[in-house]
């Protein structure tokens, strides 16, 4: 059985579900992004950011200035979206953080923290955005000096454990393929099926993460 009963819900295109489609809690150690909203020298009431309330944080910066972030999220994919929602919302000053634990690093260190590539729903054809992003990653950023590579296939929930289990293996040969013009070293892999969600698998703007193929590079 694959996906042909599965179903997926609607979700409301509101200010507040738009936010709250990527919010999630960073674990600590973990690589995490944040949108800044604004900068002030002025403190500013949380009730100023009507439109996002509850997923707004005050911090009150070294360098005088009251800072005001959006909640953890934990992909840069979902970051970006973020900002994207926020600039449409008219926070014209909205930009990217990303944080290891509660340590602030630079945007360029975390995307060589490693690599995901995502799928579409019941698909394990890897996608012409994914492999710009695979060939930015290892021709701009990726260590030269790599030892061995580890392919970790995922899936969401929907569908049968044997059928997931079977998809997050394709996927994970999809990529090795896709790899091959850029890795000479052993690949190791894994296929985790459902098993080892990194995201709530509801609503449908955090399952979706679950489709992918984490790129773990051993150096």
């Amino acid at each position: 059985m694959g996906y042909s009963n599965a179903k997926l819900a609607t979700e409301e295109k509101t200010e507040k579900n738009i936010t709250n489609n990527f919010v999630n809690n960073s674990l600590p150690g973990k690589i995490a992004y944040r949108v800044q909203v604004g900068a002030y020298k002025v403190r500013k009431p949380l009730s100023s950011f009507k439109q996002l309330s509850g997923y707004i944080k005050e911090i009150n910066a070294e360098d005088g200035y009251y800072k005001y972030v959006s909640e953890d999220v934990k992909t840069l994919e979902n970051a970006l979206d973020l900002q994207n929602a926020l600039l449409t919302m008219g926070f014209k000053n909205s930009f990217v953080t990303a944080y290891e634990g509660n340590k602030r690093i630079p945007l360029i260190e975390s995307i060589l923290a490693g690599l995901s590539v995502y799928f579409n729903l019941d698909s394990y054809k890897v996608l012409p955005t994914e492999m710009e992003k695979i060939d930015f990653y290892f021709k701009k950023y990726a260590n030269k000096n790599i030892k061995e590579v580890a392919l970790e296939g995922n899936t969401c929930n929907l569908g049968s454990t044997e059928y997931n289990f079977g998809l997050s293996k394709r996927r994970v040969l999809a990529v090795e393929e896709a790899l091959q013009p850029y890795v000479k070293v052993k690949i190791n892999r894994k296929f985790l099926g459902e098993f080892y969600p990194l995201y709530k698998n509801s609503p449908e703007s955090s399952r979706k993460l679950n489709r992918r193929v984490d790129v773990i590079i051993i150096n």
